[in-house]
């Protein structure tokens, strides 16, 4: 999750498509919960809650609730050690992506909506660094799964993983 997320990048429901200008922000992500309860305890104030957040047949739930609290026994600073992993991984995400937006741009040869020419030889030869490479063409064909249609989600790490072995 991050502090401000486009709403265009939510899963909604099939076929709804979620205005590009607006986006959810989430100003307290960063801020451990029991620091907005003792906040909310000091200031005489009732905070609301979702109900679904006790749920734990939600993944996210069982991981709050459950697993968070058993790695917590064997690695106190699980928490802070996620929490700097994840900084980590989204600048390296941010940064990726404008890499491979960029290389997207640069090998499209047309985009109808419903089909999208890459230049192949040029897609081949993006990167000498084959793990670079691969990282960037891995995202150049998700941001066309995204531009034609099924939810980039939807498509697996292996169907992608297969178009990349083909293209390649």
């Amino acid at each position: 999750m991050h502090p401000v997320t486009p709403l265009s990048d939510q899963h909604l429901l099939p076929g709804e498509i979620a205005p590009s200008d607006l986006a959810i922000i989430r100003p307290l992500l960063h801020i451990p919960r029991r620091d907005i309860e003792a906040y909310c305890a000091a200031h005489n104030l009732t905070p609301r809650e979702d109900a679904t957040n006790t749920d734990t047949t939600y993944l996210r739930n069982w991981v709050r609730h459950d697993l968070l609290p058993q790695l917590a026994r064997h690695n106190p600073q699980i928490s802070t050690t996620i929490s700097q992993t994840a900084a980590v991984l989204s600048d390296d995400y941010t940064k990726l992506s404008s890499v491979t937006q960029a290389a997207l741009t640069a090998i499209t040869r047309a985009a109808d909506g419903q089909h999208v020419r890459l230049d192949r030889a040029v897609f081949r030869a993006i990167d000498p660094d084959p793990s670079g490479a691969r990282a960037i063409q891995r995202g150049i064909l998700r941001a066309v799964v995204r531009q034609l249609g099924p939810p980039a989600a939807e498509v697996s790490f292996a169907t992608i993983d297969q178009a990349l072995a083909i293209a390649r």
